[in-house]
This record gives C-alpha cells, sequence and structure tokens, in this order.
C-alpha cells in the first residue's frame, strides 16, 4: 500500500560557495521542494545484499517480536544556483522522532525497489555541471525498526526538513523480478576464456583456466523493463549479475563468473534498461561438463529453464 504524504517542510541555509570564499547565508540560499514521497511498512525483510555471497535460494529474514519496518522513499526537487551546489546529509542525521520524544536511527535502506540492504543511507546530490540545461535531484529511501503500535513519526533529514509520516498497514516486499520480463534465448559452452590486451595494455591480457571435468556456460537472457525499479531514476530498471543464480534441477548453485561484455568478462555484472526497452545480457556461468538441465533464477524465483 503505498501513501503520498503531505509534507511540512522546514529548511536551513545548505552549505554553498565553498570554492568561492565563505558560507552562504540563509537568506541566500532557496528552498527545496519536496516533489513525492512513497510509505511502506512489512513484517518481514529479506535482506538482498546477504545473498549475493550466499548459494541459491538462501536468504536472510528479518522479522523481530513487536516490531514494523518502514520504508520511506523521499525525493526534492533542488533549487540549484551559484550558492547552492550541493546537498549532503549523513546517516546518522537521517531520523524518526517517536510520540514520546526520542529518536531512531535507519535499520537499512532500500538500494532498488524489493532490495533492502542493512547499510546505511545518506542524501547525497551535487548541481549537474550542465546545469541548468540539466537539473538533478535529491532522494534517500532509508528504512527503520518502529514499534508496531506507532502510527505516526517525525521524520528528520538533517536540517534540510522534518515532516510527520504516517505509517501504512504493512504489506509485503515487492519481489525484484516482477519488475522484468525475462526469456532465455540461447546458450553456447566453452573450454576456456582468453583475454588479448592490445596496444599498451598488454599487460591485462588473461586467461580463464578450467578445473578438469568443467565448462563455461553462457546464456542470452533478454530482459525487458516493466516497472521502475531505481530509486533515483524513476524511468529505469537497475539489475546487477549476481541477482541472476543458475541451479541444476537438484537445486545445487553453479558457479558465477560473470557478463561478458566486449572481449572481456565482468564478475560483477550491471545494467540499465529503459521502461519497455529490451536488452540482450550475456552471462557466463561455470558448470559440470556432463550436465544438461539447468534453472535460472532471479533471486528466489525462476524465470527460465535450459
Amino acid at each position: 500500500m503505498r501513501r503520498i504524504c503531505s509534507t511540512t517542510l522546514r529548511i536551513l541555509a545548505l552549505v554553498a560557495a565553498v570554492l568561492s570564499g565563505g558560507l552562504a547565508s540563509k537568506a541566500q540560499a532557496e528552498l527545496p521542494t519536496p516533489v513525492s514521497v512513497v510509505v511502506r511498512s512489512y513484517e518481514t525483510l529479506t535482506d538482498w545484499g546477504a545473498r549475493t555471497l550466499w548459494p541459491c535460494c538462501l536468504q536472510k529474514r528479518i522479522k523481530a517480536e513487536g516490531m514494523r519496518y518502514v520504508e520511506v522513499r523521499r525525493r526534492l526537487d533542488v533549487p540549484w544556483s551559484d550558492v547552492l551546489t550541493s546537498v549532503r546529509v549523513t546517516e546518522k542525521d537521517i531520523l524518526v522522532e517517536l510520540p514520546d520524544g526520542s529518536t531512531l536511527e535507519t535499520f537499512g535502506r532500500m538500494t532498488y525497489a524489493g532490495k533492502f540492504r542493512t547499510s546505511q543511507p545518506r542524501l547525497w546530490a551535487i548541481k549537474p555541471k550542465n546545469w541548468p540545461e540539466q537539473d538533478s535531484d535529491a532522494y534517500v529511501a532509508p528504512v527503520f525498526q518502529i514499534p508496531e503500535e506507532i502510527t505516526s513519526v517525525v521524520l528528520k533529514i538533517g536540517d534540510l526538513f522534518e515532516t510527520v509520516i504516517e505509517i501504512p498497514e504493512p504489506t509485503d516486499m515487492d519481489h525484484p523480478a516482477d519488475f522484468a520480463r525475462f526469456e532465455i534465448l540461447g546458450h553456447r559452452r566453452f573450454d576456456g576464456f582468453k583475454r588479448d590486451g592490445s596496444g599498451t595494455h598488454k599487460q591485462r591480457s588473461w586467461e580463464l583456466v578450467l578445473p578438469d571435468g568443467f565448462t563455461l556456460l553462457e546464456l542470452d537472457i533478454a530482459m525487458t523493463g516493466l516497472m521502475a525499479n531505481n530509486i533515483f531514476n524513476e524511468k529505469t530498471l537497475s539489475w546487477r549479475g549476481t541477482d541472476f543464480d543458475l541451479v541444476d534441477t537438484r537445486g545445487v548453485t553453479m558457479g558465477w563468473v560473470g557478463e561478458r561484455w566486449s572481449n572481456t568478462i565482468h564478475q560483477e555484472g550491471v545494467g540499465t534498461i529503459g521502461l519497455g526497452e529490451t536488452e540482450i545480457v550475456k552471462l557466463i556461468w561455470l558448470v559440470p561438463e556432463d550436465l544438461q538441465e539447468f534453472r535460472l533464477l532471479f533471486g528466489d524465483r525462476e524465470i527460465g529453464r535450459l
């Protein structure tokens, strides 16, 4: 359940004009304009960050008796100027104030919709170099652990503003696989991989040497952006190669190698897709040479078979 909450904005001057010789006065700085706020609450969180080093489909579920997890996605339109060139708020200054006057720091953050991590959020934005032709907003998506009997809190983002947040009834988290459509277009096997350097970069040449009995399996996967999951760009779908897992028919995880890009392999693999657009990604795993059947997953959800 999503709510757009009314906002009471309280802002003091932002740090600016350091390079020109000093701090801007409060009268010189205009107020950032709150554009949108989305508030959701959950009884349970799935830590997406924990799964990147674990075999599929081991999950870290977070739940505390009597607590609720409240996600607040906040977007601010910043009135950039020669005075106002950056907005920075550290995680220590992103708080909620409870009805009794006590405050709570953040529990974690949403890196993308449905992808919770226990790392701490911050609000950071810099005036674009080609401003005013290009604009950029400030975003933050903290998650707080709040006693379940509390129905409203005051969100405080440094000295920028504070606003009353009404806490909705809990819902299930979004599943990251819901934001895209997937199709396996083809596959191929390799006995090894060699990257040849060129020019002055010959020291970057390298070769993958496979253990006996194994081969590299590369999948061509068509990804189509259905909904935006990027907290910082509401028109794109962002993904990482480690969002995918390849398992055999028993559920045993294959060894992740990386994403093929040009004549090399990136171990992390990362990309952005526009809504309605389709991108072909080439992902590689190390698999036993005698295995012929596989299941492809995005997180813990099966999205295709081979």
